[in-house]
């Protein structure tokens, strides 16, 4: 991972922003922090190591984001160890437009986020 993209704000988030394989339509999991070129996920399900996905991130009305955000992502790590089953999973995203690019961009930034 370059350092650039390790250096992008990754905005902590309280809300229930949901992530759907559009191959599959079954849900993947909760984003727990999402930046400009990533997310960390918490899934109930197991996720294939370094696997390509196509997904939706539905973020609640209240945030501002009213369609669905449509990301190519790729698996870059995951760890089951300490989390009572659940799968923590952290992706890149390697294709995303950028229009959604630029939104993502503006939820992170928003005053009064927390960062990880």
């Amino acid at each position: 991972m370059s350092e650039e993209i390790r250096r992008l704000k990754r905005r902590k988030t309280d809300q229930l922003i949901s992530v759907v394989d559009t191959m599959t339509q079954k849900p993947m999991g909760l984003v727990a922090d999402l930046s400009e070129s990533g997310m960390m996920l918490i899934s109930n399900s197991p996720i294939t190591q370094d696997a390509l996905y196509q997904c939706e991130l539905i973020f609640p009305r209240h945030l501002g984001i009213q369609a669905p955000i449509k990301a190519g992502i790729q698996e870059l790590w995951s760890d089951s160890e300490n989390h009572q089953g659940q799968n923590v999973v952290g992706f890149r995203f390697v294709d995303i437009n950028n229009e959604d690019r630029m939104q993502i961009r503006e939820w992170v930034n928003e005053p009064g986020s927390i960062y990880t």
